[in-house]
């Protein structure tokens, strides 16, 4: 787990949902693209499922992924139609 630090004073799932948004800025996955579930990144950083799900959780209340049930968790597109409508009545 080289990517959250072992000694941060930060609480863990914030340190992997900076990180996993940092990848998303990357470009490490496109708006609309699927990410890896929880078991797959909780084996990839080393750490539990609970960690990653509160993560995302934290993720998705911000409306940075969108979770369907049986079909993925996916990168949202910010510049779509539907963003701009929300915020256009915003004065």
């Amino acid at each position: 787990m080289t990517a959250v630090g072992r000694f941060s004073t930060r609480p863990l799932y914030l340190q992997v949902k900076d990180m996993l948004i940092q990848r998303i800025a990357a470009g490490a996955w496109k708006p609309g693209a699927a990410i890896p579930n929880e078991i797959e990144l909780s084996r990839e950083l080393g750490i539990s499922v609970g960690t990653v799900r509160k993560a995302l959780d934290e993720m998705e209340s911000e409306r940075l992924i969108s979770r369907r049930q049986g079909r993925g968790t996916f990168v949202i597109d910010q510049t779509s139609n539907e963003y701009a409508v929300r915020f256009s009545n915003i004065r």
